[in-house]
């Protein structure tokens, strides 16, 4: 009775891996890194709807009517720590379509990907702001629980509703894609550029 849209770098791989522990297809999660950053690959994960699929994409597929009768739930970060955790992943994955020596470099090449149009991009970490994920063409919401990663609390308590345990102790600790970008500091110039790309998510996610 419920759909997750999985934004990247919000603990994601956490709830994924936990959803298909307990429900498979169509949760789950195609691959990710454990603690000893090998590879895992599972096959829960619906191949029509891949990992980080937009909620315009889900909607489309699952259908009008059975979407707005479950919940849609998400979870959200603060944009300064999901750029920066981002980036690191860039870094990790071989860059991603963005290979920039710098945090600062990597804002810019990041704002040219997001010009345009969200809905004619492809399901692709550094191709969606955190709303892309969340909103339609026209700007409606469509999910109806939005949590915030700062919040583990919260989500822990609404994953125990749906009968899933178990995501304070895992959340971000059993798995090796998390990056050391909460190391970085942030300067004041690159919180501007943040601010500016980022624009929609800051007032609509409340940061």
């Amino acid at each position: 009775s419920f759909w997750f849209v999985d934004i990247p770098k919000t603990s994601s791989t956490a709830i994924n891996v936990l959803l298909g522990s307990k429900f498979g297809s169509p949760f789950g999660k195609n691959n990710y890194l454990n603690s000893n950053g090998l590879q895992v690959t599972q096959i829960t994960r619906s191949l029509l709807l891949p990992d980080h699929t937009p909620a315009f994409i889900a909607k489309h597929y699952i259908g009008d009517e059975l979407w707005n009768k479950i919940d849609r739930f998400t979870v959200v970060r603060n944009p300064y720590q999901w750029c920066s955790s981002l980036w690191y992943h860039t870094i990790k994955h071989h860059y991603l379509g963005i290979k920039a020596d710098t945090f600062d470099q990597f804002l810019d090449l990041l704002e040219e990907k997001l010009a345009g149009d969200f809905t004619k991009r492809a399901i692709y970490p550094t191709n969606y702001h955190q709303t892309d994920y969340i909103l339609d063409i026209n700007g409606n919401k469509l999910v109806n629980q939005l949590f915030r990663l700062e919040d583990r609390k919260a989500i822990d308590e609404y994953l125990k509703s749906k009968g899933i345990f178990g995501y304070l102790n895992t959340h971000l600790k059993k798995f090796g894609n998390e990056t050391n970008s909460s190391d970085y500091r942030i300067k004041s110039f690159e919180k501007r550029k943040i601010e500016h790309i980022f624009q929609r998510d800051f007032e609509i996610l409340g940061y």
